[in-house]
Order: C-alpha cells, then sequence, then structure tokens
C-alpha cells in the first residue's frame, strides 16, 4: 500500500509519525475508519496552512497557495499539493515550455486552458508573481473593453461580451438566453435602445415523439406518435422581448435539452426513437388550438397538454400527502388512546389538536380507550 501513499505522507511515516501522531499542519481525511489506506494517498495539508505557502513555477514565477489548483487528476498522475505538484493557469498561455513538466505541454487548444506545474518555495517576490501579471492582464482587459465601447457606443451590451484569449481582443455576440437568466423586464435594453417591456410571458414549444411498435401481433411495426403540447423552455417568466428573440433561434437548446435530460437513455433501449420540437412560439400562455389537436387525433396522434400533467401531478401529490396524514392521525390516535396523551411528543400532540380540536380529540381517545379497539376514522375523513 506504500505505493499509493502520496509524498507528504511518504515523508511523514520516514520522520517516524503514524495514524495517532502527526504535525498539526496536517490532516486525515475524513474517512471511516480512520486509516492512511484511503483514496486520498493518506495524509493531507490542513487548507488554512498551504494557501499561506509560497509556490513557483518552472520559469520562476511565485503564486500563493491559495491560487493553486489542488487534485488535479491527469495522465495518471495526481497534480495536487501533497505530490508537490499543484498547478496554476499559465499568465502568458504558453503551449509549450521547456521548463514544465512535460505531461502538462500541449501542441494545440486555448490559451486558457494551459497549467504549470508548481513546487513549493520559501520565498515570495510579488514584482515576480502570477498574482501580479493577472493583475495587469485584467487592467488591459478593462482598457481594450472601455475602447470597444467606445468604439461601439450603440447597440452593444456588456452581457454579450466576450473576450478571445489568442487574438487579445473583445467581440460582442448576442445571445438572449443570457437576458432570459440576468434581465427580468422593464429595464433599459442598450441593444433596443429602449426599455423593454414588463409584459411577461415564457417560450412555448411541443414535443413530438415517435417510435415503431414492438411486439408479437399482427400491429407490431407500427408507429407509435405522441405530442406533448405547451411545454415551457424556461423556468421562470421573463419579458416579452426576450421570449421573441429566443423563438428564432432556441429550437437547438431546446433540442437538447428534452434530448439528453430524458430520451438519450431511452434511445439506447430503442433505437427507433426519435424526438422532434414543434411549434415553438412566444406568449403569456401556451395558446391550446381545439382544431389542431381534434385533427391529430384523428390521424392516430396521441396528444396531452402539458400543463394538464404538471396538474395531475400535483392532483396525485395532494392525495398522496393526504394519505400520509391521515395514517398518521390515525397511529397517534391510537397511541393517545392506549398510553395517553402525555406519551405522545409535543409536535405530535399538536398535530392531532390541529386534526380534531382539544375537545374532539380527548372524546374520541376517550371513545376508543373504552372500546379497546382502534378506532377507524375513515367515516371521519368522510365528513
Amino acid at each position: 500500500m506504500e505505493q499509493s501513499y502520496n509524498l507528504l505522507t511518504k515523508h511523514l511515516l520516514r520522520e517516524g509519525y503514524h495514524v495517532h501522531h502527526y504535525p498539526q499542519y496536517v490532516k486525515i481525511p475524513a474517512v471511516y475508519p480512520v486509516t492512511l489506506e484511503n483514496v486520498y494517498g493518506g495524509f493531507q495539508y490542513r487548507s488554512d496552512y498551504i494557501q499561506q505557502k509560497n509556490f513557483q513555477t518552472g520559469c520562476g514565477l511565485y503564486v500563493k497557495g491559495k491560487y493553486c489548483l489542488n487534485d488535479m487528476g491527469y495522465m495518471g498522475i495526481d497534480w495536487c499539493f501533497e505530490n508537490d505538484n499543484p498547478v496554476v493557469l499559465c499568465p502568458f498561455g504558453s503551449i509549450s515550455c521547456k521548463r514544465n513538466h512535460p505531461l502538462l505541454e500541449k501542441r494545440e487548444g486555448a490559451r486558457s486552458f494551459h497549467f504549470c506545474r508548481c513546487r513549493m518555495t520559501y520565498g515570495y517576490i510579488y514584482d515576480m508573481s502570477v498574482e501580479k501579471l493577472q493583475k495587469l492582464q485584467k487592467s488591459d482587459k478593462d482598457r481594450l473593453l472601455k475602447k470597444f465601447f467606445e468604439t461601439h457606443s450603440e447597440n452593444v451590451c456588456q452581457h454579450h461580451m466576450f473576450f478571445d484569449e489568442r487574438k487579445m481582443e473583445w467581440y460582442f455576440k448576442y445571445q438572449p438566453l443570457r437576458c432570459a437568466k440576468i434581465c427580468t423586464g422593464g429595464e433599459y435594453c442598450p441593444l433596443r435602445g429602449r426599455n423593454l417591456t414588463k409584459k411577461k410571458g415564457n417560450l412555448f414549444y411541443d414535443l413530438k415523439v415517435s417510435t415503431v411498435r414492438k411486439d408479437n401481433t399482427f400491429f407490431a411495426g407500427e408507429p407509435i406518435i405522441s405530442i406533448i403540447k405547451g411545454k415551457r423552455f424556461l423556468n421562470h417568466s421573463v419579458s416579452l422581448d426576450i421570449c421573441t428573440a429566443l423563438q428564432h433561434i432556441a429550437a437547438d437548446e431546446i433540442y437538447q435539452k428534452e434530448w439528453w435530460n430524458q430520451y438519450s437513455m431511452r434511445h439506447l433501449y430503442d433505437p427507433d426513437l426519435k424526438i422532434e420540437i414543434l411549434n415553438i412560439r412566444a406568449g403569456k400562455t401556451e395558446g391550446r388550438d381545439l382544431e389542431q389537436d381534434l385533427q391529430d387525433i384523428q390521424r392516430g396522434i396521441h396528444v396531452v397538454h402539458s400543463s394538464d400533467l404538471e396538474a395531475a401531478k400535483k392532483q396525485r401529490k395532494a392525495e398522496e400527502k393526504k394519505k400520509r396524514k391521515q395514517a398518521k392521525t390515525m397511529t397517534l390516535a391510537k397511541k393517545a388512546a392506549q398510553y395517553g396523551l402525555q406519551a405522545l411528543d409535543p409536535k405530535e400532540q399538536e398535530f392531532l389538536r390541529k386534526r380534531f380540536g382539544t375537545e374532539e380529540l380527548k372524546s374520541v381517545c376517550k371513545r376508543e380507550a373504552e372500546r379497546g379497539v382502534q378506532l377507524s376514522l375513515a367515516d371521519y375523513f368522510e365528513m
């Protein structure tokens, strides 16, 4: 098992420490039973200790422990503080660096995701640190962003600005879905040059699910088609201006959401399963079309509305909750009759009082105690 220990644990074991005696700056992960044979490789540094330590990259840049990335598994190596090889994002975006670990060199990819291996050191020079470089880079980004806004003074929104790390320049890309998450309605929109309408709604669509019948009957191979109408794309209502902007570009987003949330797994067992997104529309309500529903039904399509499914689900939950309360009430009433109200804890007594009332509860317990059998409360709930 020693081969799986991290470097920190191997060092402490050589120094004579063990699972019941170790320095204050380390800890044993919260595992049971307490042992060094754990998935973390034995001992770990305490976070308050390691975050204040200084590290240095292969090219000589200093960095504080709190800015390092820890517990990264890559190419069969655990890049962590305990192995003295945490990583930090390269501030230069260097694709290939001879002073870096060979496994962390990349020949392609975004400059934002090139890592530098770090080692613990004792000194720290701010003018030669990653923190200073990042501060300078942020200052450059802010300056370039300000310049971009001065050049494009109209029809630009900061929520839709993105920075190209390779070209070192800002660019604008309109994504209405970001508006749906950030903007509510009524505030000024620089892209439209006016306030967003305060009228709120959602993006509705119909989901068509089709497959073929698979059984040993005469009807095997026939298509099975169902349509769930009036599904909502957004979790909350937003300005209708945003809904209208989403209407023409959200088809792929809706498809991905439906496919990966539910139907991708079903497709593994039913290769004939297909879904289609139909009739994307913005509005306050789903806008039912009864005539179209009848036409679909006549063509053999099973039609159901999402709002009806949600209502049925809420009703089913309410009924289940009611049954649980009835069962709990009958159990507590029997217990109170056999052992008295004092046998119940205060919360249980309060629960029964809300269901019966104080005087009625006493009479119920008294009648059941006299009869010596459990009282049936079914008639009471019918009242």
